[in-house]
């Protein structure tokens, strides 16, 4: 309530209490009073009654002697009253309206002279747009006794006889806002009656909203749900029938008995409670009834439906509420509701997807609320049993037929835990089955169940019936004193605790004192309810047809689209999460690029000259798969349980996982620009940074679904982040950066290739791809690169091969004089062949004098490209770089040619290396070319296409392997 609606209510009631007698004002402050306490704390209370004091006091100084005067002052009161009304309809809803004039009407009530204030009252009325007929129905409701109404009022219910027998007086009289669901009650009872907590003199109207509960003097309840149900006209209900037989469930067969054999059948219209100690496998059960644990024997099914049958059309038909918060924390009360609606009730259309959300905000009491955001557990915002309503309202949606809870009470006060109850009692009045796991219930919620079903540690099933007869069954197996005793004689409440005060007790020693071994074992209890209650099933009836589902998923389009537009908002909502996603990449850019920017002393910094380029470019890749597993690792960890309660409505896993893709790779985007932006602008590198961007996503969307893929995989964060080192690490180590790939123990490297540990690297990917195209493709390299590639390929098949040659096999000659007259024909641009064509007649002084002579041409060429280019020093100052050249040449190399099997490869300067006989994975690190097949790719776009193929197949076990997360969703196959 806002200062100025509260302003405008004080003003209304002052004007009704205007010109009267100090009595007649101080029943005004009274009735203001008593609707305010409902409405606000103390102190706002006492400052809203000091404004109504000096309201009073301003308008009882208006002249009011003479018909004129009167008239005047009358006047000027009602225009007050429209503009107050007016402010007032800008605030309240309809019923707070309703409730503003009950309030009015009882003050008029007690006071003498009402015409002006009936004047006043209609006003009022016309103003709210109330209509008539409900006007004069609160008027007979708050003026006549309850026993002048009359039975067959047009607007008004009255309630009597059996319903009301022992309790109100006998009779209740009230008025049903059926559009919210509430109702203003008055009853017979001649004491003080309480709405919740809220106590009220006798006469009072009460004000009654979904799961509250309206007690008499003598503290009898009327639960909402139950006066629901008094005035629910009949109505077809579809016929359902659950039923669960010979059920026993094995963790691990034939050991770990989670439950014994069972049966049961449960009719639509049941509030079934299910209760048990601690490890009594209660939740176990829930699980085989709702369908996601497959028991080990037996069958559950639903009008004949068998739950566990994938095959069967149970979408939509089962709603779970787990014990734990399944809401996103970052969304609002409504927009959890909303998100659940565009999944659950796909045939519905936007317009009444909204009406159904609006319906059971009302229907929960959540409206008021509506826009709230629903916090986290340890960040309240919403109260505990708001919170649990919501997510009850989560599954109310699509209306299941079936809605099983674990612990829905669990946690909340004695208030909320009767709402909640009230709800799910209600619900049964429409034809719904309700299951719910419930913990130390109050006497008023035990007598809330139609049907109770009790189990004993090691999942022993004990009792299965009437609730308030499982008092006496345990009672007389007992032999305690009073067995037919149920109810308390004096006040009449049951205390569900002493079902457990009787199966669990306890033997005593001799000493009196009790000991740890029970009077009655698990086993015998069993032994008991198969005996006496008999653990057997009435003969099926004719098989019902499959009861309508309410629920049908959207297409695929658009689940992806929901998905996206919920994981998009709540993250948006998330200042802390956009605030780290948007400063961490520029951060630690910042913080490598500062520490690794480095100069002599004494010198000026250049990039030519900078020494640390090349293990930046590493550090990099491994920044980028770091940033893409930390932003996805617990992804679908947190949704699990929004994940589990969700695959009831078989929802498709593939569109859920590639809105997690899209989300994650968009914040990757943001990790890339950031990073490269920082770390190019002080390092001063120059026109890379769209390569290094793309390498930067590529590795980091890599991490993103391998974060994914360990997110679905693991069911803890500890572990999670304990399986992040392990990936990475390796990274860094096989990476080809911190040590050369021949350096590694010579049983797992290759001595002219990446070994395969290499190749499984996705930063020996990304630092090669770097390290190659900053090396060869920057603005001063790329204008020389091939006659560089020339000068010393010629250089060395002169120096080294030929020395090589000599020494090489028969067959190894004969296949390099083919590969080097191919290399020749290139150099020349026509086809150039060997006179000779083995190793016998091979001229080694032609073929030296043949790369002299091209060595010669390169070398000429090149300082003629280089006298003719300008600014030549500025551009290799801001664009080459020396260490990556030494890094990528490795000219540090004793052996420069090495002769295999079938060739002989060049050691050295593998950045000039180019053979069309190596396949991609073969090649050597920094080669500048790769074969894929028939054609040859960069090192920058081979290398690329090898940080996709991993994504994809990291792509691929999670759409193949939903089983990966625990889940049952309808995958494509099914589909």
């Amino acid at each position: 309530m806002t200062t100025s609606i509260l302003e405008a209510l004080v003003q209304l009631f002052a004007l009704f209490a205007a010109g009267r007698t100090p009595e007649g004002v101080a029943l005004g402050r009274s009735h203001a009073a008593r609707y305010m306490r409902n409405q606000l704390p103390k102190k706002w209370v006492d400052e809203s009654l000091l404004r109504f004091d000096e309201l009073v006091e301003q308008f009882q100084r208006l002249p009011a002697t003479g018909k004129e005067m009167q008239a005047k002052r009358l006047s000027k009161l009602s225009v007050k009253l429209l503009r107050t009304c007016n402010q007032i309809n800008k605030g309240l809803e309809r019923h707070e309206k309703h409730v503003v004039v009950v309030r009015l009407l009882e003050y008029l009530k007690e006071v003498p002279d009402v015409e002006t204030g009936r004047l006043f009252l209609n006003t009022v009325a016309d103003s709210f747009g109330m209509e008539s007929e409900a006007l004069e129905a609160l008027q007979r409701l708050v003026s006549q006794s309850t026993g002048d109404i009359a039975t067959h009022d047009d607007a008004l219910f009255v309630l009597e006889g059996a319903p009301m027998a022992h309790r109100f007086g006998g009779r209740m009289v009230g008025f049903h806002l059926v559009e919210e669901n509430l109702f203003l009650l008055k009853s017979a009872d001649e004491g003080n009656t309480r709405v919740n907590h809220q106590e009220l003199a006798p006469g009072i109207v009460a004000l009654l909203a979904p799961g509250g509960a309206f007690r008499d003097s003598h503290g009898s309840s009327l639960f909402h749900s139950e006066l629901v149900r008094l005035l629910k006209t009949s109505e077809d209900k579809h016929p359902l029938t659950l039923r669960v037989e010979d059920v026993s469930h094995y963790f691990s067969f034939p050991k770990r008995q989670a439950l014994h054999q069972f049966n049961l059948e449960a009719k639509g219209g049941q509030l079934v409670g299910i209760m048990g100690g601690s490890g009594s496998g209660k939740s176990t059960m829930l699980g085989v009834l709702n369908g996601s644990v497959k028991p080990t024997f037996g069958r559950v099914t639903i009008n004949g439906i068998d739950v566990h049958d994938p095959v069967a059309k149970t979408a939509g038909l089962i709603g779970h509420v787990p014990q734990d918060d399944v809401l996103l924390a970052e969304l609002t009360v409504r927009e959890n509701l909303a998100f659940n609606a565009k999944l659950s009730l796909g045939n519905h259309t936007e317009e009444e997807q909204r009406a159904r959300v609006d319906e059971v905000l009302k229907q929960l009491g959540l409206w008021e609320i509506q826009h709230h955001k629903v916090g986290s557990v340890l960040e309240k915002v919403i109260s505990g049993g708001q919170r649990k309503r919501l997510n009850i309202g989560l599954e109310l949606l699509r209306r299941p037929t079936v809605l099983f809870l674990d612990e829905p009470t669990s946690g909340l006060s004695s208030r909320d835990s009767e709402q909640i109850m009230d709800i799910l009692k209600e619900l049964t009045y429409a034809g719904q089955l309700v299951f719910a796991v419930l913990h130390q219930p109050s006497s008023d919620l035990f007598k809330m169940l139609d049907r109770l079903f009790m189990l004993d540690a090691g999942g022993h099933p004990i009792y299965w019936g009437n609730p308030l007869d499982a008092v006496r069954h345990f009672n007389a197996i007992s032999s305690r004193i009073s067995a037919d005793q149920i109810e308390c004689s004096a006040c009449g409440n049951v205390n569900p605790e002493q079902l457990f005060d009787v199966v669990e007790a306890k033997t005593v020693d001799e000493y009196g004192r009790k000991t740890l071994i029970r009077k009655t074992s698990p086993k015998e209890w069993n032994d008991f309810y198969t005996i006496m209650i008999g653990n057997a099933l009435p003969p099926a009836s004719i098989q019902e047809p499959a009861p309508p589902s309410h629920a049908e998923v959207p297409g695929s389009l658009k689940q992806w689209r929901t998905f996206l537009e919920r994981d998009v908002l709540a993250k948006v909502r998330n200042k802390q999460y956009l605030l780290v996603n948007a400063l961490e990449a520029p951060a630690l850019a910042l913080l490598l690029a500062g520490f690794m920017r480095f100069t002599q002393p004494g010198m000026e910094y250049t990039f030519r000259a900078s020494e640390n380029i090349p293990p930046f470019l590493f550090i990099s890749v491994i920044v980028a798969l770091f940033l893409g597993l930390s932003v996805s690792a617990e992804e679908i960890l947190r949704d699990r349980l929004m994940l589990k309660r969700e695959r009831f409505l078989r929802l498709n896993w593939h569109d859920y996982v590639h809105a997690k893709i899209a989300v994650v790779a968009t914040v990757s985007v943001v990790h890339a620009l950031g990073f490269v932006t920082v770390s190019h602008a002080v390092l001063g590198i120059q026109g890379m940074a769209w390569m290094h961007g793309v390498v930067f996503f590529a590795v980091a969307v890599f991490g993103n679904l391998l974060g994914l893929v360990i997110s679905a995989t693991f069911r803890s964060a500890k572990v999670i982040y304990i399986v992040i080192p392990l990936l990475v690490i390796p990274q860094i180590i096989f990476g080809g950066a911190i040590v050369r790939f021949e350096r590694f123990n010579a049983t797992f490297s290759e001595p002219d290739a990446v070994p395969w540990f290499g190749n499984l690297m996705a930063s020996r990917w990304g630092f090669e791809a770097l390290a190659v195209e900053m090396a060869r493709n920057n603005g001063y390299d790329a204008s020389f690169i091939a006659l560089e590639d020339r000068l010393v390929r010629a250089s060395w098949r002169r120096d080294y091969w030929l020395a090589a040659m000599k020494r090489a096999p028969e067959a190894v000659v004969q296949a390099e004089l083919r590969s080097s007259a191919q290399e020749l024909s290139m150099w020349e641009g026509k086809e150039y062949q060997w006179p000779f064509d083995s190793k016998e007649s091979a001229d080694w002084r032609m073929i030296k004098e043949v790369y002299n002579a091209h060595y010669g041409q390169a070398f000429t060429l090149r300082n003629e490209a280089r006298a003719s280019t300008t600014g030549l020093k500025e551009r290799k100052n801001a664009s080459h770089n020396e260490e990556l050249w030494q890094w990528v040449s490795q000219d540090d190399r004793s052996e420069r040619a090495l002769i295999l099997d079938d060739r002989i490869v060049q050691k050295s300067h593998p950045i000039h290396r180019y053979d069309p006989r190596e396949g991609g994975l073969d090649a050597t690190m920094y080669t500048p070319f790769k074969a894929l097949g028939q054609a040859v790719l960069s090192t920058w776009s081979y290398n690329l296409l090898a940080l996709a193929a991993m994504g994809m197949l990291a792509w691929l076990i999670l759409l193949v392997h939903p089983s990966l997360a625990k889940l049952q969703f309808a995958s494509w196959i099914s589909r």
